[in-house]
């Protein structure tokens, strides 16, 4: 079904020239949760776990993020790009975001922000 929805936003989005974007989120320090719980009992806990988390200050989430369309856009590459882009927000400190983007949208992004600029940002 994931496959099938991101191909119908990539369609959208050439044919109407709307921006979409495909991210990947991973709950910091999650595993910990899913090796003391084991799957199926996670699946009952997750909420509980998530309010815990949220009141003790303690939960944290790495994002990876890619927009489209771009050149050569498919749902293999966005999946590829956003996961790509999660894990390296991961290894640089948890707790952050990173925009996959091409050198032209990089350029682009940064102009459009100003002096706001984006930091996070990882070029494909």
């Amino acid at each position: 079904m994931l496959h099938d929805r991101l191909k119908q936003a990539l369609s959208q989005s050439h044919r109407e020239g709307t921006r979409h974007a495909g991210y990947f989120l991973d709950l910091d320090g999650f595993k910990k949760v899913n090796d003391r719980l084991g799957a199926r009992r996670l699946l009952f806990q997750v909420e509980s776990c998530v309010i815990e988390g949220v009141a003790k200050n303690s939960l944290s989430a790495s994002i990876g993020i890619c927009l489209t369309p771009y050149p050569g856009a498919s749902v293999t590459d966005l999946i590829a790009r956003a996961d790509k882009a999660m894990y390296r927000a991961k290894n640089s400190g948890r707790g952050r975001y990173l925009l996959a983007a091409t050198p032209a949208e990089t350029l682009a992004f940064q102009r459009s922000l100003g002096e706001q600029g984006i930091d996070q940002i990882l070029v494909v």
